[in-house]
Protein backbone atom coordinates (compact mmCIF):
# COMPACT_ATOMS: atom_id res chain seq x y z
CA UNK A 1 0.00 0.00 0.00
CA UNK A 2 2.84 2.40 0.72
CA UNK A 3 4.12 1.91 -2.82
CA UNK A 4 0.67 2.64 -4.24
CA UNK A 5 0.33 5.78 -2.12
CA UNK A 6 3.82 6.95 -3.09
CA UNK A 7 2.94 6.51 -6.76
CA UNK A 8 -0.17 8.61 -6.39
CA UNK A 9 1.71 11.43 -4.68
CA UNK A 10 4.06 11.99 -7.57
CA UNK A 11 3.57 15.29 -9.34
CA UNK A 12 2.53 15.24 -12.99
CA UNK A 13 6.01 16.48 -13.94
CA UNK A 14 7.71 13.66 -12.05
CA UNK A 15 5.31 11.08 -13.48
CA UNK A 16 5.86 12.41 -17.02
CA UNK A 17 9.64 12.23 -16.60
CA UNK A 18 9.34 8.70 -15.19
CA UNK A 19 7.39 7.58 -18.26
CA UNK A 20 9.80 9.29 -20.67
CA UNK A 21 12.85 7.68 -19.03
CA UNK A 22 11.27 4.22 -19.04
CA UNK A 23 10.39 4.60 -22.72
CA UNK A 24 13.87 5.85 -23.67
CA UNK A 25 15.52 2.91 -21.89
CA UNK A 26 13.28 0.40 -23.64
CA UNK A 27 13.60 2.06 -27.05
CA UNK A 28 17.40 1.86 -26.69
CA UNK A 29 17.29 -1.80 -25.62
CA UNK A 30 14.54 -3.23 -27.81
CA UNK A 31 14.11 -0.69 -30.57
CA UNK A 32 11.30 1.78 -31.10
CA UNK A 33 9.07 -0.46 -33.22
CA UNK A 34 9.40 -3.51 -30.95
CA UNK A 35 8.68 -1.66 -27.70
CA UNK A 36 5.06 -1.66 -26.57
CA UNK A 37 3.30 0.84 -24.35
CA UNK A 38 2.52 -2.07 -22.02
CA UNK A 39 6.25 -2.69 -21.57
CA UNK A 40 6.84 1.02 -20.97
CA UNK A 41 4.09 1.07 -18.35
CA UNK A 42 5.53 -2.00 -16.64
CA UNK A 43 9.02 -0.45 -16.57
CA UNK A 44 7.62 2.81 -15.17
CA UNK A 45 5.51 0.95 -12.60
CA UNK A 46 2.22 2.42 -13.82
CA UNK A 47 -0.83 1.27 -15.73
CA UNK A 48 -0.77 1.46 -19.51
CA UNK A 49 -3.69 3.91 -19.41
CA UNK A 50 -1.60 6.36 -17.37
CA UNK A 51 0.74 6.77 -20.33
CA UNK A 52 -2.13 8.12 -22.40
CA UNK A 53 -2.93 10.76 -19.77
CA UNK A 54 0.44 12.29 -20.57
CA UNK A 55 1.13 11.29 -24.18
CA UNK A 56 -1.07 10.76 -27.20
CA UNK A 57 1.07 8.01 -28.67
CA UNK A 58 4.32 6.09 -28.45
CA UNK A 59 5.73 8.56 -31.00
CA UNK A 60 4.91 11.43 -28.66
CA UNK A 61 6.90 9.69 -25.93
CA UNK A 62 9.96 9.46 -28.15
CA UNK A 63 9.72 13.07 -29.23
CA UNK A 64 9.13 14.30 -25.68
CA UNK A 65 12.48 12.76 -24.77
CA UNK A 66 14.23 14.17 -27.84
CA UNK A 67 12.68 17.59 -27.27
CA UNK A 68 14.15 17.85 -23.79
CA UNK A 69 17.50 16.26 -24.64
CA UNK A 70 18.16 17.79 -28.04
CA UNK A 71 16.07 20.91 -28.58
CA UNK A 72 15.72 22.60 -25.22
CA UNK A 73 19.40 22.24 -24.34
CA UNK A 74 20.50 23.60 -27.72
CA UNK A 75 18.06 26.50 -27.49
CA UNK A 76 19.41 27.37 -24.04
CA UNK A 77 23.02 27.26 -25.26
CA UNK A 78 22.37 29.48 -28.28
CA UNK A 79 20.37 31.92 -26.16
CA UNK A 80 23.41 32.87 -24.05
CA UNK A 81 23.62 36.31 -25.60
CA UNK A 82 25.95 37.50 -22.83
CA UNK A 83 28.63 35.41 -24.50
CA UNK A 84 29.98 37.39 -27.40
CA UNK A 85 32.81 35.03 -28.29
CA UNK A 86 31.34 32.87 -31.03
CA UNK A 87 34.21 30.43 -30.71
CA UNK A 88 33.23 29.82 -27.08
CA UNK A 89 29.56 29.44 -27.97
CA UNK A 90 30.34 26.97 -30.76
CA UNK A 91 32.73 25.05 -28.46
CA UNK A 92 29.98 24.76 -25.84
CA UNK A 93 27.43 23.65 -28.42
CA UNK A 94 29.75 21.01 -29.87
CA UNK A 95 30.68 19.77 -26.40
CA UNK A 96 27.00 19.60 -25.45
CA UNK A 97 26.08 17.71 -28.63
CA UNK A 98 28.85 15.17 -28.12
CA UNK A 99 27.75 14.63 -24.53
CA UNK A 100 24.20 14.21 -25.80
CA UNK A 101 25.44 11.50 -28.17
CA UNK A 102 27.45 9.86 -25.41
CA UNK A 103 24.51 9.78 -22.97
CA UNK A 104 22.04 8.52 -25.57
CA UNK A 105 24.13 6.66 -28.15
CA UNK A 106 22.12 3.43 -28.01
CA UNK A 107 18.79 5.20 -28.36
CA UNK A 108 19.98 7.48 -31.15
CA UNK A 109 21.50 4.62 -33.15
CA UNK A 110 18.41 2.44 -32.81
CA UNK A 111 15.90 5.15 -33.65
CA UNK A 112 17.80 6.55 -36.61
CA UNK A 113 18.48 3.06 -37.96
CA UNK A 114 14.76 2.29 -37.75
CA UNK A 115 13.98 5.61 -39.43
CA UNK A 116 15.91 4.45 -42.50
CA UNK A 117 13.31 1.71 -43.04
CA UNK A 118 10.22 3.29 -41.51
CA UNK A 119 9.33 6.24 -43.70
CA UNK A 120 6.76 7.64 -41.27
CA UNK A 121 9.27 7.60 -38.39
CA UNK A 122 11.91 9.20 -40.63
CA UNK A 123 9.52 11.96 -41.62
CA UNK A 124 8.58 12.58 -37.99
CA UNK A 125 12.27 12.74 -37.00
CA UNK A 126 12.86 15.34 -39.67
CA UNK A 127 9.75 17.29 -38.70
CA UNK A 128 10.11 17.11 -34.92
CA UNK A 129 13.90 17.04 -34.47
CA UNK A 130 16.14 17.83 -37.41
CA UNK A 131 14.11 20.75 -38.78
CA UNK A 132 13.77 22.51 -35.39
CA UNK A 133 17.47 21.96 -34.60
CA UNK A 134 18.44 23.34 -38.00
CA UNK A 135 16.13 26.32 -37.46
CA UNK A 136 17.74 27.12 -34.11
CA UNK A 137 21.19 27.08 -35.72
CA UNK A 138 19.97 29.07 -38.75
CA UNK A 139 18.47 31.71 -36.49
CA UNK A 140 21.72 32.03 -34.53
CA UNK A 141 23.76 32.36 -37.73
CA UNK A 142 21.35 34.95 -39.16
CA UNK A 143 21.44 36.96 -35.93
CA UNK A 144 25.23 36.99 -35.85
CA UNK A 145 25.41 37.85 -39.57
CA UNK A 146 23.04 40.77 -39.00
CA UNK A 147 25.41 42.01 -36.29
CA UNK A 148 28.27 41.74 -38.77
CA UNK A 149 29.96 38.97 -36.82
CA UNK A 150 29.36 36.16 -39.35
CA UNK A 151 29.55 36.38 -43.11
CA UNK A 152 26.26 36.81 -44.86
CA UNK A 153 25.02 34.07 -47.14
CA UNK A 154 22.47 31.34 -47.31
CA UNK A 155 21.89 30.73 -43.60
CA UNK A 156 19.77 27.63 -44.21
CA UNK A 157 22.58 25.93 -46.12
CA UNK A 158 25.09 26.95 -43.45
CA UNK A 159 22.88 25.60 -40.68
CA UNK A 160 22.24 22.34 -42.51
CA UNK A 161 25.97 21.91 -43.08
CA UNK A 162 26.74 22.42 -39.38
CA UNK A 163 23.94 20.18 -38.17
CA UNK A 164 24.93 17.49 -40.68
CA UNK A 165 28.57 17.74 -39.65
CA UNK A 166 27.78 17.33 -35.96
CA UNK A 167 25.25 14.57 -36.64
CA UNK A 168 27.57 12.55 -38.86
CA UNK A 169 30.47 13.02 -36.46
CA UNK A 170 28.24 11.76 -33.65
CA UNK A 171 27.32 8.66 -35.64
CA UNK A 172 30.94 7.89 -36.43
CA UNK A 173 32.19 8.78 -32.96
Amino acid sequence: QTTTRARRRRTPEVRREQIIRAAAELFAQRGFAKTTTKEIADRAGISEGTIYRYFGSKDDLLFAFLDVEALQTLDALLAHTELTDDGEIIRRVLQDRLLLWERNASLIKVVFAEALFDRRLGERLCERLLTPVTELVRSYIAQRAKQGLFCDGNHVVMARALVGLVFSFGLIW
